[in-house]
Order: structure tokens, then C-alpha cells, then sequence
């Protein structure tokens, strides 16, 4: 009934040449009532499964209180809110350490409102990094049958599909610049899409490690269509994730995944598209220099194309030093980046650098803690976990940690909630539930 229902607005905008934002609305409207009606695991399920999708593609939107309010802010809103409501209804046993030392943050962050500079911005980001934290939450006190967790990771290879397939029709529609491989985009943009793989190629590597060697092809499809991307950040974490993952693997495995590593990092080489991002001089990475003055000056890094982040790192690095302790507060680093002439963006590009401006050093050191304590959580979880599907999502964890880690040097996980935090963090909760599960604990 519930589908039938949502039918309707449904047919109204595809009626209206909304087609492809029906296909979505739908799913997340279906998902958030499901997941209200009590049905879970199944909201999880199209959570992830339309994540590498979502609305950045559509440019509608309204105006709340003269701030605009466009499609992806309804369907992480929407989500946001159902997932409060299911945090509401049941508490989880105990939180793992991850989640803990994230919520150190949160509650910098949140103390951190009372003095910035932009209300309104800084209340819809610590709701954006609030979200992962309340989906972490669901599946600790919801999911509690091995069945369940199969599931629920069943969403991210459909994730996977259907993010793929979108892609692939977007490239088609998209003109070739003079017969030079045009980046594949899809619904989020080439690098935003390339971000969204590191979690499943997490996922992959964990299972070719620990269930079945079969697991080598969706690692394989996911470096393919991650090179396609053209990302050069996401790339270099893919490598580092394969090297990683050969920590303790047989030695068949081992070389198999290095080969992947070399065929990878060939391929891209040979790709005149993707050496083009780099820059077109020669590449001189121990010349560190800040070029210009005010507002015009940037960090460079000799020959390499910094896409305008040299520029932006400086300004803001700067402004951020005015108030190292405690920051301008959250949300004052996106503020301050829209008054400078010229910015490209709205956001640091480096979420190290967006913590020190907004929390100052004590929200540096909380999210550093973070980070540094779900990788050694999620590292002793692998090594103490029996069952192959317990190590498969302990070592997804670690990766992703990993791979969170290093992407927030060059963008801006934080804010990435509904196509990648959220599933690095559902990731980090089905661990732990299948180590409970494992272990034979009741109410996981």
C-alpha cells in the first residue's frame, strides 16, 4: 500500500519530465516509511542502495528563510529525521569505541555553534555529521540475525550496480572532447563517485581476504570504473587499499592483489586524460612554495595541479590561525570561503583544515582521536575475530577508516554523509554486530 501510495506524487513528476528524480524520491520516501513501519534492515538495504545516486545531478530547489534548500538537502533531511526517530525508539547495549570518540567530536562541534559566525550553516553540518553516527546507532540496536547483516550488505554491490548503470548513461550523453576519454560521472560527479567506491572496494577487499576468492571480480569492476572516474586522490587511496589488504593474505591472494596494484596504477599512467589533472609542467613534489599575496596568494606544490585547493588551504589556514584554540565555529570555514573573490567552492577541501578553522586544536585532536582509535579498534577486531564474515567486515572497517582518513587531506568527508560517510560508518556497525553475533551475545 505503502508503494502504491508514493506512486502517485511519483507519476506527477515524472508527468512533469522529473523522471529521474522520481526514481529516486521514490526509493527514499519507500525507504524512510519502511524503515518507520518497523521493516529496518530494508530501510538500510535502499539507504545504501541509492547512495551513489542521490540528487546532486538535479538543480531544483526552494528558499527557507532566504537559505536555499535544494533536492539533496530533502533527501539527507528526510533521512536524517527517520533515523532520529528510530534512534528514539531503542537504544543499542553499548556504543563501540569508534562511535564513542566520534561523539567526542559531535559534542565539540555542537559546542562550537554557540560562537560561530554563520548559525544556519553550522547547524545543517553537525546535523550532516550527525547522520553517520545515528545509522551507526540503528544497526547496532535493530540488526541481530547473521541473515540480517548478509542482508544489509547486499546493499552495497546493489549500490554498486545501480550507481555503475547511471554512470554509464550519463557518459553516453556526455560529448567527447576531441576523442579524449571523457570522466565518468554519474549521478555525483567523477570524483564524488570515485569517493563513494572506497567503502565497497573496503567491503571487496575484506571479502576476497576472508569468504571467497570469487570476490575478485567485483575488486577488479570497482578499480575499473574507479580509474574511469579519473580521480587522482581516489586512485592513490585504492592503491594504498590494496597494499593494505595484503597485510596477512595467502600468498596466491597477495599477488594477485599486487598485480591489480601495478595494473592500476599502469593503467591510469597510460590514460592521457588522467595525466592531464596532474598538471602540464614537470612534477617537482619536494618544491613546497606560497605564490601571490592576500587573497590571491596559494599553496603550490611544483608542478602539480592542486584544482584551485593550493589557493583555498592558504586562505583559509590563515583566517584559522587568527583563533587556533577553539575555531570561528562550525560551519564558519564554508562562510568565509564565500566571501573571498573568486572561490570555486564552499568547502575547504580538507576536512583537517575545516575542524582546525571551525573547532580549532581541541576539535583537530578529537577528530584525530577518532580516527586513530577506530583504526586500532577495527585492526584488533580482525585479529580477534573467528568467523570469515566477523574478519570480512572488521578488515572493510580498517580500510575504510583508512581510506576516510586520507581523502579528508583533499576533500570533505564530513560533509559526504549520504553517499559515503554513512556507509563507512554502517560498516563499522555491522562489524561489531557480527563479532557480538559470533561471540553468541543475545540483543546484538
Amino acid at each position: 500500500m505503502a508503494v502504491l501510495a508514493l506512486s502517485v506524487p511519483a507519476g506527477v513528476l515524472a508527468g512533469a519530465g522529473l523522471g529521474g528524480v522520481a526514481a529516486i524520491a521514490v526509493p527514499v520516501a519507500v525507504g524512510c516509511l519502511l524503515g518507520l513501519l518497523g521493516e529496518v534492515p530494508l530501510f538500510l538495504v535502499i539507504l545504501t542502495a541509492i547512495s551513489g545516486v542521490g540528487f546532486y545531478w538535479v538543480d531544483a530547489g526552494f528558499t527557507i528563510a532566504g537559505q536555499g534548500i535544494n533536492l539533496s538537502g530533502l533527501h539527507w533531511g528526510l533521512v536524517l529525521v527517520t533515523s532520529a526517530t528510530l534512534v528514539l525508539r531503542r537504544r543499542p547495549r553499548t556504543l563501540p569505541r569508534p562511535i564513542v570518540l566520534y561523539g567526542a567530536y559531535l559534542a565539540v562541534a555542537l559546542l562550537a555553534l554557540l560562537w560561530t559566525s554563520a548559525p544556519f550553516e553550522g547547524v545543517k553540518q553537525w546535523l550532516l555529521f550527525l547522520l553517520p553516527a545515528l545509522v551507526a546507532w540503528i544497526v547496532l540496536s535493530r540488526v541481530e540475525r547473521p541473515a540480517e547483516v548478509r542482508f544489509i550488505l547486499a546493499g552495497y554491490w546493489v549500490a554498486f550496480a545501480v550507481a555503475v548503470a547511471v554512470a554509464v548513461g550519463f557518459w553516453i550523453e556526455t560529448p567527447s572532447r576531441g576523442g579524449q576519454w571523457t570522466a565518468l560521472t554519474g549521478g555525483v560527479g567523477d570524483r564524488t563517485l570515485a569517493i563513494f567506491l572506497l567503502p565497497i572496494l573496503a567491503l571487496a577487499l575484506g571479502g576476497l581476504r576472508h569468504q571467497s576468492f570469487s570476490y575478485l571480480w567485483m575488486v577488479g569492476s570497482v578499480l575499473l570504473v574507479g580509474l574511469a572516474t579519473l580521480s587522482r586522490t581516489a586512485l592513490a587511496v585504492m592503491l594504498v587499499l590494496l597494499l593494505l589488504a595484503t597485510t596477512g593474505m595467502g600468498r596466491t591472494s597477495r599477488l594477485v592483489v599486487l598485480g591489480l596494484s601495478v595494473m592500476l596504477a599502469v593503467g591510469a599512467l597510460n590514460v592521457e586524460a588522467f595525466r592531464g589533472r596532474f598538471g602540464g609542467g614537470d612534477l617537482r613534489m619536494t618544491e613546497l612554495a606560497v605564490e601571490g599575496e592576500g587573497t590571491r596568494a596559494a599553496f603550490s606544490v611544483g608542478g602539480l595541479d592542486l584544482s584551485g585547493r593550493g589557493w583555498m588551504w592558504l586562505q583559509v589556514g590563515q583566517h584559522a590561525l587568527e583563533r587556533p584554540l577553539l575555531g570561528h565555529g562550525t560551519g564558519s570555514a564554508t562562510t568565509y570561503i564565500r566571501t573571498l573573490p573568486r572561490s570555486p567552492v564552499e568547502h575547504p577541501h580538507n576536512d583537517y583544515l575545516r575542524v582546525f578553522h571551525d573547532q580549532g586544536v581541541v576539535g583537530l585532536l578529537a577528530i584525530l582521536l577518532f580516527g586513530g582509535g577506530a583504526a586500532l579498534y577495527f585492526w584488533r577486531l580482525h585479529r580477534e575475530a573467528t568467523t570469515p564474515l566477523a574478519k570480512q567486515l572488521a578488515l572493510a572497517s580498517y580500510l575504510a577508516t583508512a581510506a576516510y582518513g586520507m581523502i579528508a587531506f583533499t576533500d570533505n568527508p564530513l560533509v559526504y554523509a549520504s553517499f559515503f560517510t554513512q556507509n563507512v560508518f554502517m560498516l563499522y556497525a555491522l562489524a561489531v554486530v557480527a563479532r557480538r553475533l559470533e561471540r553468541g551475545e543475545a540483543g546484538a
